[in-house]
């Protein structure tokens, strides 16, 4: 009886035991895998060859958005390529991301990527420490993306890329890499280049007569201006984002899954094919008017754009400046446990409706253990929500001021100036 007494335990115990090292093994061979991987496509875009390095990129994807370290890596080995294969304004999307700290691991879809979520979480610090753990530097991208334009050796391509980022990627992406107690070398002076100024908005072409008039056609379309303009599959997935300033055509909208942020709009991309599949895109992150694309002019086209890379710069800004606020990391915590943990009561309801015998007790169980955590989970949420929210009541002032917000609220200002002759808003 005694020996009875003391299997189970034994047993539990055995299996927790297996269970923890088999997730470090699996947890080992994919980091190994995608180190690996992420060295090899390096190597493609060092010889030249963006295409090869791209779909090494690809293969390993899934695999290194479960670690926030290895997402940042993925991203500057792909701004490298962007670079060589001319695309700069790809590069600095990428680069920009990385600064917003735009690096949300994807949810699992079942319990085995949880549980080796939980180990990545445990063991991120420890192994992946030398690329930054799981906080890698949010300046690495524009640390890749420096090194990569200058080594172009085309300074107006680095003087262009300034003007287009909301911060100077020389400030952000210059590295240290010279001991202080180590003499620096002598290095001959550089080609002078310009630097570009947050200040000296750009100039826009506006005709001299306008027409009272603008008839731009039926329709909608819409230029995407969010901080982050992502891109999502039917079944509500991110995959992709958009550039800011892109313009679509506006096929409908429609209200979208609560986890992506309200209404989404489907769209299909200024060019697409009539057999690529339309993009879903939230609509706060688009600025919408009625018309035909085709049927505006190319000089109202570019002011479109460059509205809408202003409005995006802006709204980066402004997160910028409200990250200032010393309770936006717990609140931002509370809100993704209560919204995770909200999600899951979801899902097991469902499924305990669906199940029978066994399985709808077991589910019942869950639910009803789950039931303990909400008050707390609850309570965490709500108090950093208001001690977020009265911050920021208290010193909107000092978002509304910041120098970079300022500059592009005026960069914004100007181009619907420029657009207002031809929109009525």
């Amino acid at each position: 009886m005694k020996r009875r007494t003391l299997f189970a335990p034994l047993f539990i115990i055995t299996l927790v035991v297996f269970s923890i090292v088999v997730c470090a093994l699996v947890y080992a061979a994919r980091t190994a895998i995608v180190r690996h991987g992420i060295a090899r496509a390096n190597e493609r875009f060092e010889k030249q060859e963006a295409e090869k390095g791209f779909a090494q990129l690809t293969r390993i994807d899934s695999w290194a958005g479960q670690h926030p370290a290895f997402m940042s890596q993925v991203r500057c080995a792909a701004i490298r390529g962007h670079v060589q294969a001319g695309n700069d304004d790809a590069a600095i999307e990428l680069a920009e991301r990385e600064k917003a700290n735009d690096r949300t691991p994807p949810r699992p879809s079942n319990v085995w990527e949880a549980l080796y979520q939980v180990a990545a979480e445990q063991l991120d610090p420890f192994r992946l420490k030398d690329i930054g753990g799981r906080q890698p530097d949010p300046n690495a991208g524009y640390q890749a993306l420096l090194r990569a334009l200058e080594a172009t050796g085309n300074p107006q391509r680095l003087a262009r890329a300034e003007q287009q980022t909301a911060i100077s990627i020389r400030d952000a992406g210059r590295v240290k890499t010279v001991p202080e107690a180590v003499a620096p070398p002598v290095i001959t002076k550089p080609p002078s280049v310009p630097v570009a100024d947050p200040e000296a908005e750009p100039v826009y072409d506006v005709p001299d007569s306008i027409p009272e008039m603008h008839d731009f056609g039926t329709g909608r379309f819409a230029v995407a201006a969010g901080a982050s303009i992502r891109v999502y599959s039917k079944e509500g997935k991110h995959c992709g984002d958009l550039r800011a300033g892109t313009l679509v055509t506006v096929l409908k909208t429609s209200p979208g899954k609560k986890s992506n942020g309200g209404e989404i709009a489907v769209c299909r991309k200024e060019g697409a094919g009539a057999s690529d599949p339309p993009l879903l895109v939230r609509t706060r992150d688009l600025i919408i008017r009625d018309g035909s694309l085709s049927q505006i002019p190319p000089n109202v086209t570019d002011l479109l754009a460059a509205h809408g890379r202003a409005s995006s710069q802006l709204k980066r800004a402004r997160q910028d400046a409200a990250q200032r606020n010393p309770h936006a990391a717990a609140y931002k915590a509370a809100t993704a446990a209560y919204k995770t943990f909200a999600d899951d009561v979801k899902r097991l309801t469902a499924a305990r409706d669906q199940a029978e015998g066994a399985d709808r007790s077991r589910y019942s169980d869950e639910l009803h253990m789950m039931k303990n955590q909400a008050p707390e989970l609850q309570s965490a949420y709500e108090t950093t929500k208001r001690e977020y929210e009265a911050w920021k009541a208290t010193n909107q002032g000092a978002v509304d001021s910041d120098p970079q917000v300022t500059a592009f609220q005026r960069r914004v200002n100007k181009a619907a100036q420029a657009l207002a002759p031809y929109f009525d808003s």
